[in-house]
């Protein structure tokens, strides 16, 4: 009879000690989605703060179009040291003939406008 009441009761903490483990881990994942969130959402506005530095064309052809072409090349771009640029440079020029125009920058940016509101 004590053997019995024994094993039951071994039994009753096992299942306690596992449904414990299970409620812990998903506190754990719940906790490690929300931190995701805030890092996506935190990375969504760095990039966004970044389009928006670069929000006028007009601005950067006066900075930066060193031929005064009214296009950005990729030589200008680099010369200026604008990382954001550079990394996005062959995204922008759709049609990849090493210049950016003004089309083809309000289209880039239209679609990471898309891009970021559809992700907030």
């Amino acid at each position: 009879m004590n053997n019995i009441s024994l094993m039951k009761v071994t039994f009753v903490v096992a299942i306690a000690t596992l449904g414990s483990c299970i409620v812990s881990a998903e506190d754990d994942i719940q906790q490690d989605i929300t931190k995701l969130k805030q890092d996506i959402k935190q990375n969504i506005n760095t990039i966004s703060n970044e389009v928006e530095k670069h929000r006028s064309f007009s601005s950067l052809i006066s900075k930066l179009d060193k031929n005064q072409n009214g296009q950005l090349s990729k030589s200008e771009i680099t010369l200026a040291n604008d990382k954001l640029l550079e990394q996005a440079f062959d995204k922008i020029d759709s049609n990849a003939d090493s210049e950016i125009t003004e089309k083809e920058f309000q289209t880039f940016l239209s679609k990471v406008n898309t891009a970021l509101n559809k992700n907030t």
